[in-house]
């Protein structure tokens, strides 16, 4: 689990969003409202969004702007993070096994689960990664 978890607020433009995710080099960011998560951004999310609302790839995206007059990432500039984040949160408690927390992610098919403490602050992510690693140990074991 990472407990140093970059977050972004309802309120950030999507610009700013996206800035974060790069500078940080992360696939997505949790949003929180005064230290609680309301939502989470990935990838995905920013994809859905240029692509309509129905899931495209990045490939698909860069054919629609190199295939028309405008590129469709434009209008997103003056939205704001809570128009696409995926909510309300999937989260786990801390002390959840790591078998309910595998169950989470095939339930839902997400990448990344946020995990909360006992008055449902922010404690940290885990990712799919962070569980295989967790239950086999290094590629090297596997």
């Amino acid at each position: 689990m990472v407990r140093d978890v970059v977050t972004v607020t309802p309120a950030m433009l999507l610009t700013e969003v996206a800035e974060t995710m790069a500078r940080a080099a992360v696939s997505g960011v949790v949003v929180v409202d005064e230290s609680k998560p309301v939502g989470v951004i990935s990838e995905r999310d920013f994809l859905t969004r240029l692509g309509g609302g129905r899931r495209v790839s990045f490939m698909e995206v860069i054919a629609g702007c190199l295939g028309s007059k405008g590129c469709a990432v434009v209008p997103l500039k003056e939205e704001r993070a809570e128009e696409i984040m995926s909510a309300p949160v999937i989260s786990v408690d801390e002390a959840q096994p790591l078998c309910a927390v595998a169950d989470r992610f095939a339930d839902h098919s997400i990448n990344r689960v946020v995990v909360v403490g006992e008055g449902g602050e922010l404690a940290g992510i885990l990712t799919r990664h962070d569980l295989v690693r967790a239950i086999f140990g290094s590629a090297e074991a596997i």
